[in-house]
């Protein structure tokens, strides 16, 4: 038989609040990667991505509910899976901090320490292609076969790799493009952590002609579960010249209707002409004349690109007016026979005007209708820019005269000052062609002239407003727990209902930051909850409280402060003083 103490020896060992006495953490982690599953005895927690956690804890008596709570939000209710013992599972696969919390068999509830939740990402693969350029430029008598070798890593395994190529055929708006995916030859199968793949492209099975381009990249994918990791390298370009297709030029005798598809700009020449310049002692003479002239052919074809825009159909109508041929022959200067006197009084106006005042007369005369209209289908008319503009850029061609005479006579050094002027006109011609819109706001109404200066001031009126903007404080419980603490440091009060119930709603807050932070911040929630708890000695409050009352500091964001009205408080001395005086300033006065 049982005697009244054995059963009361039960009842008070039945009434001992539980703790835990085993503790035992299995990590499983994905399948795809391969890696064995992992038992230990802390809930420290550093796993990888989607890692399935099992957990199984021990207490050392009997308990109604024990839970697991992640970011201070989430609840895992565990199972008793025996006497004294709980159990869970659950997949994580992000970053944070949980708690176990469970109620003794009196209801009363016990919270652990903060344990940190650390997942590391499974990274996408890693694709290097070896031995090849970025641009590649064929002809027809090439080899027309290419290949491709890449290097492909992954930091658990690769599930497949292929060839994105796209080819492009015609030009403008009739161009098309047919996209192939092609597969690595070598290995057939991609599996493995480390893959050197490769792959030979014929141009001539993929349908290339000339003329024509191919795009590719190569896109690689893991073996990630349920979504796969995809990464890819940059675009190769692969061109294959249209040698047969003739090539546009510009003469003498031609007009200026076939233009190259792309033509150099001013500053492209000046760039090319100085780099010419500075190679010049390691090149040929023959060379060196060579590319001069060369780079006198594209001045050409821009000066003509530019006469289009005056209006100017033929390059005889574009600076100097022939008929000077009759001077090659003598020995002169070539530059005084065909260049511009630009620092000339009769040349300073950098658009002359032809004189032909006496056929207009006669035209006049003939048909009077013809002084008042204006002549569409003229050179000097015919443009479509303002005056202004105009005479700039006709300036800008006349002087590209110059620069391409001094190329063709193998002398970039003169060229360039004119290079440089044209340059400068026509950076002017695009600020001269901006559309300036006129600025609208606020237009005062007139001054009286009879109240100015007189300082009335009867009539204006204080327009005054409210504005209100409803912002939510995150932080209001911290603010609280803070003034609870300041004042604790002092007088040590004794923690009660209401004041815990604070104090937890502030570690409620500080969880929301633990979440990015769980380093920073979890010990901090600990401290708190052993405060709450009442678990701390004496000796050790003061610390405790210092360490939480930097970490609500901390969190809380940095106020904007606004001009407001500032009070200051007068010392005592300060008025008496000032009450002397104003007695002392009264006995002057009489």
């Amino acid at each position: 038989a049982v005697g009244p103490s054995a059963k009361k020896e039960t009842t008070i060992a039945s009434n001992i609040p539980a703790a835990v006495t085993h503790i035992k953490v299995v990590t499983t982690p994905p399948a795809y990667t391969g890696l064995a599953s992992k038992d230990q005895q802390h809930l420290d927690l550093n796993i990888l991505e989607g890692t399935a956690v099992a957990w199984q804890i021990t207490f050392s008596n009997e308990i109604n509910e024990a839970i697991l709570i992640f970011d201070g939000k989430d609840s895992l209710k565990m199972r008793q899976a025996g006497d004294h013992q709980f159990t869970a599972k659950r997949s994580l696969s992000t970053t944070g901090f949980y708690q176990l919390m469970w109620r003794n068999k009196d209801g009363s509830p016990k919270f652990s320490d903060y344990f940190q939740i650390n997942t590391l990402p499974d990274q996408p693969p890693v694709i290097k292609v070896d031995e090849l350029e970025q641009f590649i430029e064929l002809s027809m008598q090439d080899n027309l076969t290419l290949d491709v070798r890449s290097t492909l890593v992954d930091d658990y395994s690769l599930r497949d790799a292929y060839i994105i190529a796209t080819v492009s055929k015609g030009s403008g708006e009739s161009v098309k493009f047919r996209e192939e995916k092609l597969r690595f030859t070598q290995p057939v199968r991609i599996s493995g952590k480390s893959i050197a793949a490769q792959r030979r492209i014929d141009l001539i099975k993929l349908g290339m002609e000339p003329g024509d381009e191919l795009y590719f990249y190569v896109e690689a994918l893991d073996s990630k579960s349920p979504l796969q990791n995809k990464s890819r390298t940059e675009t190769y370009f692969i061109s294959l010249k249209d040698t047969a297709s003739l090539m546009t030029s510009v003469d003498a005798s031609l007009g200026v209707d076939l233009m190259p598809e792309y033509f150099r700009s001013q500053r492209q020449i000046i760039i090319d002409t100085e780099k010419l310049l500075k190679e010049k002692k390691s090149i040929t003479g023959k060379k060196f004349n060579s590319r001069t002239n060369d780079l006198g052919h594209d001045q050409k074809v821009l000066r003509l690109r530019y006469g289009e825009f005056l209006g100017e159909e033929f390059e005889s109508s574009i600076g100097p007016a022939p008929g000077n041929e009759q001077h090659v022959g003598e020995q002169e200067d070539v530059t005084k026979v065909y260049g511009h006197q630009h620092d000339t009084e009769i040349e300073h106006e950098p658009v002359q005007q032809p004189a032909s005042h006496d056929h207009d007369k006669k035209d006049s005369e003939s048909d009077p209708s013809k002084a008042y209209m204006h002549a569409h289908d003229s050179d000097e008319e015919a443009t479509f820019f303002t005056q202004s503009i105009r005479s700039k850029l006709k300036a800008a061609v006349t002087i590209m005269w110059d620069a391409e005479l001094h190329l063709r006579l193998n002398d970039p050094v003169k060229s360039l000052p004119f290079q440089y002027k044209a340059l400068k006109l026509l950076k002017e011609i695009s600020q001269d062609s901006r559309i300036y819109v006129h600025r609208t706001g606020f237009d005062p109404p007139p001054l009286k002239e009879d109240k100015r200066l007189s300082g009335d001031l009867s009539e204006l009126q204080n327009t005054t407003g409210n504005n209100f903007s409803a912002s939510v404080d995150r932080y209001s419980s911290i603010r609280k727990a803070l003034a609870y603490l300041a004042n604790y440091r002092t007088s040590q009060p004794r923690l009660n209902t209401e004041t815990k119930s604070i104090l937890i709603k502030a570690g409620n807050e500080l969880s929301l930051a633990a979440i990015d932070k769980p380093a920073r911040y979890l010990k901090t929630l600990s401290l708190l909850r052993t405060l709450v708890d009442d678990e701390l000695s004496p000796k050790d409050k003061p610390d405790a409280i210092r360490q939480i009352t930097a970490a609500f500091y901390s969190v809380l964001p940095v106020e904007s402060y606004s001009p407001q009205a500032r009070s200051e408080l007068i010392h005592e001395m300060d008025e008496k003083f000032l009450e002397s005086m104003k007695v002392l300033s009264s006995a002057n006065r009489k």
